[in-house]
């Protein structure tokens, strides 16, 4: 891995952001002395090294998570950082530091405007139950009834295939398969509804299997796994209300149907993706949360009597729903936070709060 293109094009920035973006799973530790020449001091991936939150670590040692500032490097509470000889760096996943220093990083990846190359600060992260630890499966995602076509599509998209017993679609993550297990066996084509089972983790040495527990398993790479599974599922699983209406119901207006789904949505418990929504919107704000302006509860982001959910986006006037229009160009509404990461839903919400503080 090595930049040194002078002035590097959107496209070679973008290769290498899912190059480092991929190390998570694939494992990647450099010397401090590899890490300034390939990246932080390469012409073509200084840019990059600045928005990104890294982690040094010398053998047993606890991990330093920092970042750089010009030739400077500071950890999450502003204090200077120096790197010694032994040290191995690798970037910095939110699952492995403390809620605090997670924080940290969240107020000042908002406060200095930085937009990072891909979702670090404001990662999804998951971490096994107490009582998986001892297996090597979770129910984290078991139980969810989707739809096999949008959810197959965006499996292929995310590198998960069928594997040969065809009740399980699975993904490699370094040396680990994850196997995601479904209710009946799909195929390419299959436009049907099914439900979730368990997800299954199998590490390989020499292209052999091995039995493995949650609790041996890499923590980066078991939150990863669940992130990816997360992301299957929220996809097929909104979508089956968007497919048809309910045999069981007399057909009606595709507006009547949406708005039935999206009353359905917000009744549902804030998964993990909504509640980095509401930290992100929760920074964004601050000035206008501290003026009085604006709320953030449980599920809302509130401007006076009106509510815009977390998960779906839906705006409310004391309950009423309400169709908010938006300027087709973002830049007309002025009280739009900036926002630390992309993501519709995200840019949605924010939308929508910024044309609910341009009437006051």
């Amino acid at each position: 891995m090595r930049l040194t293109v002078a002035e590097p094009d959107k496209a070679q920035q973008a290769l290498l952001a899912k190059f480092l973006e991929s190390t998570y799973w694939q494992g990647l530790a450099l010397t401090p002395d590899e890490w300034r020449t390939r990246l932080a001091h390469a012409p073509g991936g200084a840019a990059l090294a600045r928005t990104l939150v890294w982690q040094a670590q010398s053998g047993e040692a606890v991990p330093r998570s920092f970042m750089l500032d010009g030739e400077a490097l500071h950890d999450a509470a502003g204090g200077a950082l120096e790197l010694a000889a032994g040290d191995r760096i690798r970037l910095w996943h939110p699952v492995t530091a403390s809620d605090d220093e997670r924080a940290a990083w969240q107020a000042h990846i908002v406060a200095a405007r930085l937009r990072q190359p891909f979702r670090q600060a404001f990662r999804e992260h998951y971490r096994p139950a107490d009582d998986e630890r001892a297996a090597n499966r979770t129910a984290t995602f078991a139980g969810h009834t989707v739809a096999t076509r949008p959810l197959l599509g965006v499996a292929r998209r995310e590198s998960w295939t069928i594997a040969g017993n065809d009740r399980l679609i699975e993904r490699w993550f370094g040396d680990v398969r994850v196997d995601l297990e479904m209710e009946y066996g799909l195929y390419p084509g299959i436009d049907a509804h099914c439900d979730t089972i368990d997800l299954h983790f199998t590490r390989y040495r020499d292209g052999r299997a091995q039995r493995t527990t949650l609790a041996d398993l890499d923590a980066v790479v078991f939150s990863e796994a669940c992130r990816a599974v997360d992301l299957l599922v929220s996809v097929s699983a909104f979508a089956i209300d968007d497919e048809s209406p309910s045999s069981s119901a007399r057909p009606s207006h595709p507006r009547t149907e949406r708005r039935a789904r999206v009353d359905r949505l917000g009744t549902l418990p804030l998964g993990e993706m909504a509640q980095m929504r509401r930290r992100a919107l929760t920074l964004a704000l601050a000035h206008e949360i501290d003026a009085g302006r604006v709320a953030v509860d449980e599920r809302h982001v509130r401007v006076g009597s009106h509510a815009v959910h977390l998960s779906t986006a839906r705006v409310t006037d004391d309950g009423a729903p309400v169709e908010l229009e938006l300027p087709a160009k973002r830049g007309k509404l002025a009280a739009v936070p900036w926002l630390p990461y992309d993501e519709v839903l995200l840019q949605r919400i924010a939308d929508a709060v910024g044309a609910l503080l341009a009437r006051r």
